[in-house]
């Protein structure tokens, strides 16, 4: 058995060894939508592109995916510890994808958090990629500047943001695929149940919000989705508000922040963005530690139907993050040949699959 293992795994490297390698190229954008936010985000943004080995020959134009990363990530590292640029050029070495641009925006945050929202709090992120990141890429590289041809993925946060953009924006892409996206929905239980209020509203900085776990994250959320620019150090209100000196939950409060970030709700007053997608899809991992992300997406797909929006939805076996970036798993086996399928130019001239099989 390990002969036939052998003779497979020469046989793969030597059919990827002989591929011509893409490079991959740093950008620069100096944002307006960034600009004047209260939480110290840097207007400069640093953006990483994948060009395909053919770009430097010719003067063809590409289909381009635009990845968002995860908050506590960067676009460095998707090239890196991700191993991003491997997975594209094995998968094109196998003809599961044709010759691609992608495109890694710049999402870092001071606080690692990033909830995708459009404020001058914490920095309108949404019009800083559908109004400055795509023209900017179209205007410096070679791109097929089509929506048929513009896909748009990310995973966790990332797979929130590929969700919403496209229900605000529903001309900008032509298909979508959200990995292990959260935010979604409700979830199994209320969300004011999980951070300690009380060191939320002693704190007096971002350091003293560490003493918890849930706390930087629910500021962060509240930062975007409830921002108060008169209300410092955070310059946010919050869920759970002091009332005769004890904290209680602000239902007004609540509700705008649940209604505003909740994907389920942004859904209910935007459904067309997504019906004009060429292919959508999500996924996510059935044991994720919090359960309420499982749920929320499993109710998020049947939203989805009943709203007459046609789109893939694949719960496999694992967790948030042990199917993703790994060799042939959920990136490289799942998303790549979706979006290959979808977009327009992406298709693989051949296709022949070396995945190694037992």
């Amino acid at each position: 058995m390990w002969k036939l293992w052998a003779c497979v795994l020469l046989a793969f490297v030597a059919s990827t060894s002989g591929a011509a390698n893409g490079r991959v190229v740093d950008s620069e954008l100096v944002s307006k939508a960034l600009e004047g936010n209260l939480l110290g985000v840097d207007p400069r943004r640093r953006i990483k592109v994948y060009l395909p080995a053919g770009y430097e020959r010719g003067s063809r134009r590409y289909p381009v995916i635009y990845y968002i990363h995860n908050s506590n990530w960067s676009a460095e590292r998707l090239f890196g510890e991700n191993q991003l640029q491997d997975y594209i050029e094995r998968a094109v070495a196998r003809g599961q994808l044709g010759e691609v641009i992608l495109v890694a925006g710049d999402f870092t945050t001071p606080t690692g958090w990033n909830f995708f929202g459009n404020d001058v709090v914490a920095g309108r992120w949404i019009d800083h990629i559908a109004s400055e990141l795509v023209p900017h890429v179209d205007a410096n590289f070679r791109t097929l500047a089509a929506a048929a041809s513009r896909g748009i993925a990310g995973d966790f946060f990332g797979g929130f943001a590929a969700l919403k953009v496209p229900m605000l924006h529903p001309d900008l892409f032509g298909a979508a695929y959200a990995l292990h996206p959260v935010g979604t929905g409700t979830g199994l239980f209320p969300g004011m149940w999980r951070p300690n209020w009380q060191i939320v509203h002693e704190a007096r900085g971002w350091e003293d919000l560490r003493r918890d776990t849930y706390a930087p994250i629910f500021v962060a959320m509240a930062q975007a989705y409830l921002p108060n620019a008169a209300r410092p150090p955070f310059y946010c209100d919050f869920m759970v508000e002091p009332v005769d000196g004890r904290l209680e939950p602000h239902t007004a409060n609540i509700i705008a922040l649940t209604s505003r970030f909740l994907l389920d709700s942004v859904l209910r007053e935007h459904p067309e963005g997504l019906k004009r997608l060429r292919a959508l899809k999500l996924d996510w991992g059935r044991y994720d530690e919090t359960q309420s992300h499982v749920y929320s997406n499993q109710a998020l797909t049947r939203k989805l139907e009943e709203y007459g929006i046609r789109h893939f939805a694949e719960e496999y076996s694992g967790n948030a993050w042990n199917q993703l970036w790994v060799p042939f798993g959920r990136v490289e086996a799942d998303l790549l040949p979706f979006f290959a399928q979808y977009l327009e130019g992406a298709a693989p001239a051949r296709s022949q699959d070396l995945r190694p099989r037992s």
